[in-house]
């Protein structure tokens, strides 16, 4: 089935159309990858070849902005494994057999046998296969684009036109002083060097074929973009396209719903202090049950070390593990779904809370494995540090603003969930930290002021 794009969608992708280098700004939930596959769709009209290139700063978060624009072209009837080809960058599968499958819920996984799924497009080696077919999708972390210079020449040597999409592009940075700079202790301490990517040289490959470059992001960083245009790509920024979506109008269009805010000021940040507000999150959830009694939460409470997560996730099963379920992430290295290490991917463990008739309580790690957007999330609880840095915060908040549901038009249904329920712990006695939860607040114009529901020491 065809998408049905809102019209601030279409606006996106006429824009992105217009102009081959450009930025790209949504909340999170107002369909930032239905642009990108919006856009790619257009290619799909004339008899050359393209390279669509999809990269950020997390394999996991790719391959799940890949598998949603490989699944709507799919749909529309665009690519099949006879005319696509799909490369995971560094992939440790380096069978040229294996399928990019799409699974029964629409999801995208690798398998080794096309029995009971139905196949998409050949994952292929990466640097040895050269592009027979007319299109491909490659999929690749930032790193691989910065200092991987097999695989930038090889993507240089192809003739094929290629159109880069950078997701989550406000990790990216400008190209670090060490590079260019003669100076042997600033080379020596790599300055800047992880959040990057080879810009000069892939704004020569678009140059050369009429490709096209977009950086992608749910967070307002019009001067982290404008640095790396203007000096990585040596373009004008005033002349790329720039479409931005502030909250405001993203709710006022039904794309997402509003938020609500509830800000607790307490002694110290840690463990203890989410836990502690995530008991008063049970207590809101319990009035809520009352007028209700069908409402299922889902509350996503976001840590920063395994070991708050190992803490927090033992309390709650302890306290609340037989009315709510209980599901957790983990360590950079290794996925832990509900205390055991398997092979579930990722797709499949999100897959398990969408669907769970029960209420419950995921805990996550920010940002480790992949940012965990699952549409029935009802309530966010997070520490806020005292910061002027507010990716991470507006980032949780826009998780729980995804609509539960969506009408056929793509508006949200308002009867499902009609707004998400933020709770936020800043540090007591710190005005730096209530200035921060104000801006935080104002940015989304949540129609009600700060609110101290406790006083947790």
């Amino acid at each position: 089935m065809s998408i049905n794009f809102l019209t601030k969608q279409k606006e996106a992708v006429n824009g992105m159309c217009n102009k081959n280098v450009g930025i790209l700004c949504m909340p999170t939930g107002c369909g930032k990858t239905v642009v990108i596959y919006g856009h790619a769709k257009t290619f799909f009209n004339d008899d050359k070849k393209h390279n669509f290139i999809i990269s950020g700063p997390i394999m996991d978060l790719n391959k799940q902005t890949a598998g949603s624009v490989v699944t709507n072209l799919y749909n529309d009837g665009l690519i099949t494994s006879e005319n696509c080809d799909i490369v995971i960058a560094n992939c440790s599968n380096k069978k040229t057999n294996t399928f990019f499958t799409i699974f029964k819920n629409n999801s995208i996984v690798l398998n080794e046998t096309t029995d009971g799924y139905q196949p998409v497009g050949i994952v292929v080696n990466t640097i040895e296969v050269k592009q027979e077919k007319q299109y491909r999708i490659t999929v690749v972390c930032n790193p691989t684009l910065q200092n991987d210079e097999k695989f930038l020449d090889k993507l240089d040597n192809e003739t094929v036109i290629k159109h880069f999409y950078f997701d989550e592009a406000h990790t990216l940075k400008k190209e670090p002083n060490s590079l260019s700079t003669e100076n042997e202790e600033v080379k020596k301490s790599g300055e800047d060097r992880q959040n990057w990517v080879n810009y000069k040289k892939i704004f020569k490959m678009i140059q050369n074929n009429n490709g096209s470059c977009h950086f992608v992001s749910a967070t307002p960083t019009k001067d982290n973009f404008e640095t790396i245009i203007n000096n990585g790509f040596a373009v004008d920024f005033d002349s790329c396209f720039s479409y931005r979506i502030t909250p405001l109008e993203a709710i006022d269009s039904r794309m997402i719903v509003s938020p609500t805010f509830k800000i607790n000021k307490c002694d110290m940040l840690s463990a203890t202090s989410i836990f502690e507000m995530t008991k008063i999150v049970v207590e809101d959830i319990a009035k809520i049950k009352e007028e209700k009694p069908d409402y299922k939460a889902k509350v996503l409470i976001t840590v920063n070390s395994t070991e708050d997560l190992v803490y927090i996730e033992r309390k709650l099963k302890d306290l609340y593990g037989a009315e709510y379920d209980v599901y957790s992430t983990c360590s950079k290295e290794k996925k832990k779904f509900n205390g055991n290490i398997i092979s579930e991917d990722i797709v499949a463990f999100k897959d398990s809370i969408e669907n769970n008739e029960r209420s419950c309580f995921v805990v996550h790690i920010r940002q480790i494995i992949a940012g965990i957007d699952i549409p029935s999330f009802t309530h966010a609880v997070f520490n806020m540090e005292s910061t002027t840095n507010f990716i991470a915060p507006i980032q949780i908040t826009g998780r729980v603003l995804r609509p539960g549901k969506r009408f056929s038009d793509g508006i949200a249904d308002l009867t499902v969930k009609n707004c998400g329920y933020v709770y936020v712990n800043i540090e007591n006695y710190n005005d730096t930290a209530v200035k921060a939860a104000r801006t935080l607040v104002d940015y989304y114009g949540a129609p009600t002021p700060l609110q101290q529901v406790a006083n947790i020491s």
